[in-house]
């Protein structure tokens, strides 16, 4: 779009918050508001991976550090957006502050491992709507909570502080 090779897009929340501040980009919508209960991002695994007991820890601590991560951003943003900034220098460390305050309002993050069969099964179905997916797969096909219900059983059910 900035290029000038696109009239309009689907962006994420830094580029269209640079477009924005840079005054080349005007938001007409965001997804979140236009698809209340979209997913937004799940930990993959694969089914023949799933029951391969040599993996379970593996799965484990990934699942842990999602949720981990989750609430650190929502309780932290600014510290949170300093080590975004360590790690990609070249976005300022104060628009960042800015972009994880406004996807922090989305509620995107699994705070609670992020496992709602509703929403799964909204955006399966929308994308299958959408021509994106041949069947809309039921949340018991396709969900599985072990690993965010032993992780908040260590960690108990998220709060706002």
């Amino acid at each position: 779009m900035v290029g000038g090779r696109a009239d309009a897009s689907l962006i994420n929340t830094i580029t269209a918050m640079r477009g924005v501040q840079d005054g080349k980009v005007t938001v007409l919508t965001r997804i979140s508001k236009e698809f209340p209960g979209l997913g937004y991002v799940w930990n993959m695994v694969r089914s023949d991976s799933l029951g391969k007991p040599e993996l379970a820890a593996a799965f484990q601590t990934l699942t842990e550090a999602g949720i981990r991560g989750s609430r650190f951003i929502m309780q932290n943003p600014d510290e949170a957006a300093e080590i975004m900034h360590a790690k990609v220098p070249e976005l300022n460390a104060d628009f960042l502050k800015a972009v994880i305050r406004d996807l922090n309002t989305e509620n995107l993050w699994g705070v609670d491992g992020g496992l709602d069969p509703t929403i799964e099964e909204f955006t399966a179905t929308l994308n299958k709507d959408l021509g994106n997916l041949p069947v809309a797969a039921a949340a018991k096909d396709v969900l599985d909570n072990r690993f965010v219900e032993s992780a908040l059983k260590q960690l108990g059910p998220y709060t706002k502080q």
